[in-house]
């Protein structure tokens, strides 16, 4: 363990500062709008639309998730689609799995992913190019 890779303060410091309405609103717009509907049956694109009367109450929900970690069980809900990859399926191997989260499931998820991609490339290997922006898988090839 001594050898593997560690934060600096700054970076630590980056990771656990207070979740900002600036970041929850970034998170939001970096949603495709086309992705699929969670339980509620709304997509990124309808949220969109209506920013201007829901906006102020997804970023306080957003940020009352990161200030207590307490998530309501409505947000935490996700239902799993199996879209077939052939014609006529009749394995499980053929079907891809979709997984339909709610939108604040979504800006949540998103808000951490935005804050690792800082420190990805100090935590991850050289060989390890999957996780890493700008790294392709053929810059692995031995």
């Amino acid at each position: 363990m001594k050898d593997d890779p560690v934060l600096n303060r700054s970076q630590q410091s980056h990771l656990i500062a207070p979740v900002s309405r600036k970041e929850v609103v970034k998170a939001f717009q970096g949603i495709n709008d086309n992705k699929a509907p969670g339980c509620d049956d709304f997509n990124a694109y309808f949220f969109k639309q209506t920013w201007g009367q829901l906006g102020e109450e997804i970023i306080d929900l957003v940020l009352h998730f990161f200030s207590t970690s307490k998530l309501c069980k409505v947000i935490n809900c996700t239902t799993l689609t199996l879209i077939p990859k052939v014609a006529q399926p009749s394995k499980v191997s053929e079907f891809r799995p979709i997984f339909c989260c709610t939108l604040l499931y979504k800006i949540i998820s998103k808000v951490l992913t935005n804050r690792m991609q800082y420190v990805m490339e100090v935590l991850m290997d050289k060989n390890q190019s999957v996780f890493v922006p700008d790294r392709l898988i053929n810059d692995n090839i031995i």
